[in-house]
């Protein structure tokens, strides 16, 4: 974990030392919820290289021509909704809808009702 925060300059933690980031991290990865992420973690950090590479071929996106909703919790990283910001702008027929009080973890964790209410008038548009 400390070498993806390290090597993906996400937010303030990419900057704190190494020595400082461990008892931080075995700290926060305890218990059930823990260990799935560190299962994901070989994964996460490819995916996340693949993102930094493609991140500036976001304008390949202007081709699709569906309509797109693009769902953000205002209260997500900013780093997450600066891209919805990218995509909103990018995609032709996007509608960008940030749900107040809510973060990233919404859909599967915190609020997934809510999320399926504001999920459900765009799909029986």
């Amino acid at each position: 974990m400390v070498l993806l925060i390290k090597g993906l300059p996400l937010n303030w933690m990419s900057s704190m030392p190494h020595w400082a980031l461990y008892p931080l991290f075995s700290f926060m990865l305890r218990g059930k919820q823990g260990s799935e992420i560190v299962e994901l973690l070989g994964t996460g950090a490819r995916e996340a290289k693949k993102s930094i590479r493609l991140d500036s071929t976001h304008g390949r996106y202007r081709a699709i021509r569906a309509e797109t909703l693009l769902l953000g919790g205002a209260k997500s990283p900013s780093f997450l909704l600066d891209v919805l910001l990218v995509l909103a702008d990018t995609l032709p027929h996007a509608q960008l809808m940030k749900l107040p009080d809510l973060d990233h973890s919404a859909p599967d964790e915190d609020a997934p009702e809510a999320v399926a209410a504001a999920f459900k008038p765009f799909l029986l548009n």
